[in-house]
């Protein structure tokens, strides 16, 4: 009878997984220009340009975008579908908020 629950609950949650691509498909060109750093799409496959200040970001696996360094993405809350997280705004991190700290160690790496 557990067994068939597990089975029931591993079923359910895996209908609610966006299909990853597993980095089949080639990458464009590594994006040199990027005012706000670099960082990797949705699948953690290809380089893309980090989002900047004031620019929208979040969403479920960052589809929308990823901040820059010393950039957070704020949100208020609130989501668009059931289906999705909320959206946000990149705004200057704290300067001494963990997040920041973290990607300071990071870059030291």
């Amino acid at each position: 009878m557990e067994l068939r629950l597990f089975a029931l609950a591993v079923l359910i949650a895996s209908c609610h997984c966006w299909p990853r691509k597993h980095c089949t498909e080639p990458c464009g060109p590594f994006p040199n220009d990027c005012e706000n750093g670099v960082t990797k799409d949705y699948d953690g496959c290809c380089a893309i340009c980090a989002k900047g200040e004031g620019e929208e970001c979040g969403g479920l696996w960052n589809d929308y975008g990823v901040c820059g360094v010393d950039l957070v993405c704020e949100t208020n809350g609130e989501a668009s579908s059931e289906y999705d997280l909320p959206r946000g705004v990149c705004v200057p991190a704290r300067r001494f908020s963990t997040r920041n700290i973290v990607k300071r160690m990071l870059r030291w790496m």
